[in-house]
């Protein structure tokens, strides 16, 4: 993760993409950026970020893909969209081996075992965890990230 925030700093736009219950998570860390930073975030949906029109080639942005399988049609599109176009990527998903994980410049994987219900709720609190703690270190919100870095014991007790 820590290679992905030094990308997040970096950029001048960030895009948050994921389909299905994934998009959840991209629009609850947009939420949460605009009370402490004004920095450019952008969520979309896998079509959505495809069909963009508003894209620029080599722009410096950065794209983060959230996925729970790694094998969203529409997700996979929009990555391609995001190389093609020359928009640095990253993906946080729970398949090792989707060809979301794979094909992504940077990838993290969650570990939460497999899903089996249509919400995803190990997936949906480790995109979580993983977004905030790249983004909020990202801004250099110190607190945030402290915070969430009690979490495991948390959950454990």
């Amino acid at each position: 993760m820590e290679d992905i925030v030094k990308l997040v700093k970096n950029a001048e736009k960030i895009y948050l993409i994921g389909s299905g219950s994934s998009i959840s998570s991209c629009y609850s860390i947009n939420d949460a950026l605009r009370m402490y930073s004004t920095v450019n975030v952008e969520s979309y949906l896998g079509y959505e970020f495809f069909y963009d029109k508003k894209l620029v080639e080599n722009e410096n942005s950065i794209a983060i893909f959230a996925s729970q399988s790694g094998e969203t049609e529409d997700t996979i599109a929009a990555l391609n969209k995001a190389k093609e176009f020359n928009i640095k990527n990253s993906a946080i998903c729970n398949e090792p081996e989707s060809t979301i994980a794979r094909e992504a410049d940077i990838s993290v994987i969650t570990q939460c075992g497999t899903e089996i219900g249509i919400l995803g709720t190990k997936t949906h609190l480790t995109q979580l965890a993983c977004l905030y703690y790249i983004l909020f270190k990202a801004i250099d919100c110190d607190e945030i990230v402290d915070e969430l870095l009690t979490l495991p014991d948390i959950l454990e007790d």
